[in-house]
């Protein structure tokens, strides 16, 4: 794994878990805000693994755009890397070989 790629999973985590707390305070814009953030991460690091060229956007719509749907299965993967626990991963999807 690339160190850049690295940098944008250990950010992705800490909005996840930013998310989780604001979610259990009943903060639920600022909930959703960092799970959005987390998403949007996660994406570019997928980008900068797959040597993409990364656009500087907030937007995940147009970062999805950059993709194919095989990357959903290394985006899934990296969710449950990030997660300390799978059963509590955002997607906690079965992934079939």
């Amino acid at each position: 794994m690339k160190d850049e790629t690295k940098n944008w999973l250990d950010y992705a985590a800490e909005n996840i878990e930013s998310s989780r707390i604001l979610l259990y305070s009943n903060l639920f814009n600022s909930c959703l805000q960092n799970v959005q953030q987390c998403v949007e991460k996660l994406l570019k690091a997928v980008l900068v693994e797959l040597s993409a060229k990364l656009v500087k956007t907030h937007s995940i719509s147009r970062l999805a755009q950059y993709w194919r749907i095989k990357v959903w299965r290394r985006i899934l993967l990296m969710m449950n890397a990030i997660s300390s626990t799978p059963s509590i991963c955002l997607l906690n999807i079965p992934l079939a070989a």
